[in-house]
């Protein structure tokens, strides 16, 4: 029987396989037996070619891993004629033979629907340990939003964007109860209430099933990935030592202090003490005091000391600074409330966006392992969706571990020192033990974090009315600092509270230390431990308040964002806009730039071509004129930063360009990027 049940599984599997082949290949021919006369992905993307040369010479070497169909390929990059942008020669590892690696990555993600069934391999053989144990998943699925209106539209418009809100919920909605009714049909154990009369928000049903279930439902046209379920003690607190911040003080002394923005806490449980924290609203939420405050999940077995030093990072009532210290902040724990959603941590998060919060800080860890789980997307599926809020995530606190928040549309913030407790930041220096490396796929990889902030010596609100400050560090307050100064540049710029897309790149172009002494590059071979660098509340609002487009007369500072479709801007072509930024001669020029993921792949559903986490490759191109200077080109991360020092001896007015090079399935994405140029 064990047998048998073997068997019929990999017979199902094989099938869904050639039927993935078939849609990539357009062949038409099946035998009986299964797959004869299909071609595999590596024989429709290997090209009959001798393998081509760059004619002037390799710019760099790119390695991806295509995981699903277990191929690696090896890509040149090539210098290009003057003013033109680079080629790209791939080739597979195995064969040595050339490859059109954007078909490669489109079979890889048929492949990751098909054959895997929408699990990952390191969890499905975690549950080949223990086949006949039924293991808790979150099953994604598809919601149709091929009809959504463009975000710059609902953007600018509150009451267009309600009612896109309430078409997608409804549509989420029916899709969750069709889906749970078809699961029970299958013999899986449905966890969720699909039909509790509460929001459900996040595209998942919550069920419980053995593998040989799993392997069938991951092979359905609606479902999009199945992930495991993050145990509860993944959810660590980041607590360290207590600090002093060296940071916070620029944002307030310009003026900008989070007035008019809402800012979200996210973890386990509640602050033991409301009396230093002014900028939460009364509510339900009682500490041990009796002072009830807003939260998402009430109760005194949810009470705690670490989220009100998370929270008084950004505001608090002693002292003369917080990052954001005239911002509403408001509690998501999630204790065991499912007031606002299918399970309690996507409750929570339901709750923080329908609070009206446009920045979520997020002090705790979402659980183990190299590629971003089931909780890690809900960030980043509610970064994408109204009202879009800018996730801040804390990298986590133990080195040699893979980083615990592995955010793709929000940042993830490391950790930084002072040296002598010195507030000269040119002597900060990166701290080893709060800015993890990236595990499994090392530098050439996903990389992570993509900025740091102060992780000791930071203030933050004590217990006991009235009582001096307390001290608080690691990540845990690192991650507060880039929310509360996001929230303070949200004030200054207030159209910047629908784009994250936009504040990733602002964020990370304006930080100004490289406190490892690294500059950050995704194409060096090195992990970076502080990301872009020390964030910067000084040279943040220039970056925020400059909102150019394409064209533009040269600027030290800048930013653009908007909607980039694949109809116009097709794989392998530049971006119709371009940016033009001014150095002076021995200043410094920092870039970044950022395309949204699409959890889901929600305009397109029941596309087998898009992967587990879809999003455009693109490269980030500097140019001197018609010469290529500066370049950003790794595959793994949609992100991108450039940084570079005008050694010419005058003023250089650089071009910024956006390349892109594959759209994995996608119909269109959001897009944000910017610059500064400083000494």
């Amino acid at each position: 029987m064990a047998f048998a049940r073997t068997h019929a599984r990999t017979h199902a599997r094989t099938h869904a396989r050639t039927h993935a082949w078939m849609l990539l290949t357009g062949s038409v021919f099946l035998s009986a037996c299964g797959s004869e006369g299909i071609q595999s992905p590596y024989e429709a993307a290997q090209q009959a070619l001798t393998t081509a040369s760059c004619e002037h010479g390799v710019l760099a070497k790119e390695h991806a891993v295509l995981q699903y169909i277990g191929a690696s390929v090896t890509s040149r990059i090539c210098n290009p004629v003057a003013g033109g942008v680079p080629a790209m020669i791939s080739s597979d590892d195995a064969t040595g033979k050339q490859v059109d690696l954007n078909q490669l990555r489109e079979a890889d993600g048929a492949a990751f629907h098909s054959w895997h069934a929408g699990l990952q391999p390191d969890f499905r053989a975690a549950m080949e340990k223990s086949e006949s144990e039924a293991h808790d998943v979150y099953v994604w699925f598809h919601v149709d939003q091929t009809d959504a209106p463009d975000k710059e539209w609902l953007a600018a418009e509150p009451l267009a964007a309600a009612a896109a809100s309430s078409v997608a919920e409804s549509r989420t909605r029916a899709g969750a109860i069709a889906l749970a009714g078809k699961l029970t049909a299958a013999g899986v154990g449905v966890v969720t209430d699909v039909l509790a009369p509460v929001e459900y928000g996040i595209p998942v049903v919550r069920a419980r099933a053995k593998l040989g279930v799993l392997d069938g439902v991951g092979t359905w046209p609606e479902v999009w990935r199945i992930d495991r379920v993050p145990r509860e003690e993944e959810h660590t607190l980041l607590s360290d030592t207590y600090y002093y911040t060296t940071v916070e003080s620029w944002p307030d002394f310009f003026g900008y202090d989070g007035t008019g923005v809402k800012i979200a806490t996210y973890e386990g449980k509640f602050p033991d003490s409301w009396a230093n924290l002014p900028g939460a609203p009364s509510g339900a939420c009682f500490d041990e005091y009796g002072t009830g405050r807003k939260c998402h999940c009430p109760g005194a077995q949810h009470r705690d000391a670490h989220p009100r030093g998370a929270m008084g990072v950004v505001r608090r009532a002693t002292g003369t600074q917080g990052m954001a210290n005239d911002s509403t902040t408001i509690m998501a724990n999630y204790g065991d409330c499912t007031t606002n959603g299918p399970d309690v941590y996507a409750s929570a998060l339901n709750w923080a966006t329908t609070e009206g919060a446009t920045v979520i800080s997020h002090s705790a860890c979402t659980g183990a392992g190299s590629d971003p789980n089931a909780h890690d997307i809900f960030f980043d599926y509610k970064a994408s969706v109204s009202p879009y809020p800018l996730v801040a995530a804390a990298a986590g606190n133990d080195d040699g571990v893979n980083v615990c928040n592995k955010l793709r549309n929000g940042l993830v913030v490391g950790g930084t020192l002072e040296y002598n407790d010195s507030s000269n930041r040119s002597l900060a220096y990166a701290d080893q033990d709060k800015s993890y490396v990236n595990g499994t796929y090392g530098a050439s990889g996903y990389e992570v974090p993509h900025v740091s902030a102060i992780s000791e010596h930071v203030s933050t609100a004590g217990h006991d009315p009235g009582t001096a400050l307390l001290e608080y560090g690691g990540t845990s307050a690192a991650a507060p600092q880039v929310a509360g100064l996001v929230a303070s540049m949200q004030e200054l710029n207030p159209a910047l509270k629908n784009w994250p897309e936009a504040m990733v790149p602002a964020i990370m172009a304006s930080a100004d230390e490289d406190t490892d002494d690294v500059v950050l590059s995704l194409d060096d071979g090195i992990d970076d431990r502080d990301g872009a660098g020390l964030i910067s509340g000084y040279r943040a609002p220039d970056v925020v308040l400059a909102k150019v487009n394409g064209g533009n007369s040269p600027t030290q500072t800048g930013h653009d964002y908007g909607t980039m479709y694949a109809s116009s801007t097709p794989a392998w072509t530049l971006y119709s806009e371009q940016y033009n930024a001014r150095v002076y001669n021995g200043w410094k020029l920092r870039t970044a730039a950022f395309l949204q993921t699409r959890p889901t792949c929600p305009q397109n559903p029941g596309s087998w071509s898009c992967g587990p986490n879809p999003y455009p490759v693109f490269w980030l191109l500097v140019y001197d004129g018609t010469t290529l200077v500066g370049w950003s080109l790794n595959a793994n991360n949609n992100y991108k930063y450039v940084a570079l020092t005008n050694t010419s001896g005058s003023q250089k007015d650089y071009v910024i360009k956006l390349y892109l090079v594959g759209w994995n399935g996608l119909p269109a994405t959001t897009f944000g990027v910017a610059w500064s140029a400083s000494p």
